[in-house]
């Protein structure tokens, strides 16, 4: 909270401002200079308050994107028909980014479902666990068969 010489906040003094253009030449700013004639100090003073004041967090100064002019927060216009486009826009934007939200959680739950059906398609590739097989090699076998063979015939047993 930044507290003005008056005892007053950034809030309370800037929230009702009427529409401003900013420029990045400090001194062609009509915004600069209606912040510093409100709060006095110099230029540089006014430019840490004006970057205070649209941080995403205090909001006390706005954006309009279709006017691109600066205005306070709680500032609407005097005009009927003016005020009454002012909210259909905000509408709009509020409308936009609700789709944009849609459109990010859509894309995450089709990746966690991708990721989910990957899983499930590795799971059925996995071969069952083969039965163990013997240490020992075809030749072995095949040795250990005609030794016993051999044996069988020498004692005269018939197999």
């Amino acid at each position: 909270m930044s507290y003005l010489p008056n005892g007053s906040t950034l809030r309370a003094t800037f929230r009702e401002m009427p529409p401003k253009r900013h420029n990045l030449t400090l001194e062609k700013s009509e915004l600069l200079a209606h912040i510093v004639e409100t709060i006095g100090g110099g230029v540089s003073e006014a430019n840490r308050a004006f970057n205070s004041m649209r941080n995403v967090k205090s909001q006390v100064l706005v954006f309009d994107r279709i006017e691109r002019v600066w205005h306070g927060c709680d500032w609407k216009p005097s005009d009927e028909e003016a005020q009454k486009d002012l909210e259909s826009r905000k509408l709009s934007d509020i409308r936009r980014e609700i789709a944009q939200l849609w459109k990010a959680i859509n894309a995450l739950r089709k990746a966690r479902q991708r990721r989910r059906s990957q899983k499930q398609d590795k799971e059925k590739e996995a071969p069952t666990e083969p039965e163990p097989v013997a240490d020992t090699s075809i030749d072995d076998l095949l040795a250990k068969y005609r030794t016993l063979s051999e044996t069988d015939n020498s004692t005269g047993n018939q197999t």
